[in-house]
């Protein structure tokens, strides 16, 4: 019988959100529909990102109408045209996180909920013949696969909550720490963070109390 409800126990650990110890953000900075982040003209260097492993990560809190919207554009590294086969990035749709890392998809099973803040997270492991993404949500391992395809020589969109192909598929919310690493970060479960400090392989650290939109 002991046996039997750690064994619950431990079920029931991995179905909810965030592990014990997590630290929620207490505040953010809210995002209009169609106010967006331009990393490039905070790290201009993101433009010509090489191959490398990677680990991208935000806390955002969602309001009810981008649950509802078909889809939303959340992290973007991308060509001019938009190809999936030359981005990076990580979307909703119907209120369930996507990734698209070189034209291999990534789903989470389960929707957001409005108003409610949850830590979506991205890594690349590129140290192998095929490069390994997983999407990861509250420090759950929620999808991983295989990418193909070549990495990109540039990109020319590194944006977030930007939809520059005009469709408006635009995050609305709230939206606190941002971290881009060259490091994978996260191989197990994990419990997120509000915040990091920087290291010797952090790209792009953005505070939440110091998001700037446009």
């Amino acid at each position: 019988m002991h046996k039997l409800a750690i064994t619950i126990g431990l079920i029931l650990s991995t179905l909810v959100g965030h592990a014990d110890g997590a630290e929620s953000p207490q505040k953010g900075t809210v995002v209009k529909a169609g106010q967006h982040i331009l990393l490039g003209e905070t790290i201009p260097g993101l433009h010509e990102l090489k191959k490398t492993d990677l680990t991208l990560e935000f806390w955002i809190r969602p309001d009810q109408a981008t649950v509802a919207r078909t889809r939303v554009l959340l992290w973007l590294f991308s060509n001019k045209t938009g190809s999936d086969v030359a981005g990076i990035g990580l979307s909703c749709a119907a209120g369930k996180l996507q990734a698209n890392v070189l034209g291999a998809k990534l789903t989470a099973t389960g929707t957001l909920e409005a108003n409610k803040w949850v830590h979506a997270c991205l890594t690349i492991d590129t140290r192998k013949l095929n490069k390994v993404a997983t999407l990861w949500v509250d420090g759950h391992r929620v999808d991983r696969v295989l990418v193909p395809h070549r990495w990109p020589t540039s990109f020319f969109y590194t944006r977030l909550m930007s939809d520059p192909w005009g469709n408006k598929r635009f995050f609305s919310g709230e939206i606190a720490s941002i971290r881009l690493s060259s490091q994978v970060l996260y191989r197990e479960n994990f419990t997120p963070q509000a915040s990091w400090q920087p290291d010797d392989n952090t790209l792009l650290l953005i505070p939440g109390d110091q998001v700037r939109l446009k």
